[in-house]
């Protein structure tokens, strides 16, 4: 047998196979050649020939970050960056190539690298990696492949929500591909949104499986503001944001650009608008809003409220469940829409829309 000599690895990553054995990928160096390699282990650990060296991007750009998925038919797919460039190679269950390396470019003005690859129960595989923003800073991207390696969605930028004076630093996407076809894509970012540079948070985007976005209520990126109850000012950042409050004593909730939500936490709470008992401007920015909480929690709006709600939209999104009430002032039935496989009865008054949330147990419309 032909000996494998490894004098150099890094970036390490390995994929378990059907039959019980794995692929180890790294870049390094093998018997004194430089590169990207794969070795194919069989189940009892033993190697399946030798370490082989992946084919790299033409302009001789370093490889880096490799990374390998098993496919739904028992294929496995090695991907990796270089340069402006994402790459992967396809290979069968017995290991020889399924076509050649493919390259294809990345968007940004440049390209940071720290991607991440995982396949999809329809046998094709989604990639995130991360690039600079044309105007500073840097994001996640993502795009997904069929079976085929036939792009099937655009490279979709994933920002976080950042302070306005900073550019945007994101870093780290992780996929993992989900039952249902879709797939979450996890990252982390430093905003400056709470406390200036060097604060990091960390983000999560789900799509389905024709590559739409989705997160629980309908959002896109959002970022979670908790509250910690009594008469605080919460303010979002630029994109969405769920602001998390216990009480209805909040001295302001202030959402920004994008679709904000405002959820509450806690049993028998009233968010009454319609009464002044929260005054006009107090609540602002907001799209959604969910009394879900852990159960009994009421919402009292009128049309006027839901046009002050918001500057972007006349259309207010109310979530609950059965045990949750909601009093519309003014207000008259209109049928029912429904939104990424979920359902919401309409309300319309003058130029003013509720979409309620079927789920919710009692409506009161006067």
């Amino acid at each position: 047998m032909e000996e494998t000599i490894v004098t150099y690895l890094a970036d390490l990553d390995v994929v378990a196979l059907d039959d019980g054995g794995w692929v180890s990928i790294w870049t390094g160096t093998v018997s004194g050649t430089a590169g990207l390699y794969q070795q194919v282990h069989n189940a009892d650990g033993s190697p399946l020939g030798v370490a082989t060296l992946l084919d790299s991007h033409p302009d001789g750009a370093v490889s880096k970050d490799p990374k390998g998925a098993l496919l739904a038919d028992g294929r496995w797919i090695v991907g990796w960056s270089e340069a402006f460039f994402n790459a992967w190679q396809v290979f069968n269950a017995d290991g020889t190539p399924d076509g050649p390396p493919v390259h294809f470019a990345v968007s940004g003005t440049n390209f940071y690298g720290g991607a991440d690859i995982t396949g999809l129960t329809d046998g094709g595989w989604v990639i995130s990696w991360v690039g600079y923003l044309p105007d500073g800073g840097s994001a996640i991207y993502n795009q997904a492949f069929d079976a085929e390696g036939t792009p099937r969605t655009q490279q979709l930028i994933l920002a976080a929500p950042h302070s306005p004076n900073q550019d945007p630093q994101s870093y780290e996407p992780a996929i993992a591909a989900l039952p249902d076809g879709g797939w979450v894509v996890t990252w982390t970012a430093d905003t400056g949104v709470a406390a200036g540079y060097g604060t990091y948070d960390i983000y999560q985007q789900r799509f389905d499986s024709d590559g739409n976005l989705l997160t629980p209520k309908d959002d896109a990126v959002f970022h979670t503001i908790d509250g910690s109850g009594g008469a605080e000012t919460l303010s979002g950042g630029n994109n969405d944001d769920i602001f998390v409050v216990p009480d209805t004593l909040f001295a302001g909730i202030h959402g920004k650009a994008g679709v904000d939500t405002l959820k509450l936490d806690g049993t028998g709470l009233h968010l009454d608008f319609a009464s002044d008992a929260i005054a006009s401007g107090v609540v602002t920015g907001i799209e959604h809003i969910d009394i879900t909480g852990t159960g009994g929690n009421t919402l009292s709006v009128t049309a006027q409220d839901v046009l002050d709600m918001s500057d972007t939209t006349n259309l207010l999104i109310v979530h609950g469940d059965r045990g949750d009430t909601l009093n519309a002032s003014g207000f008259t039935a209109g049928g029912s829409v429904t939104s990424n496989g979920e359902t919401f009865d309409v309300f319309t008054s003058g130029s003013a829309t509720l979409w309620v949330e079927q789920d919710l147990g009692t409506v009161n419309v006067v």
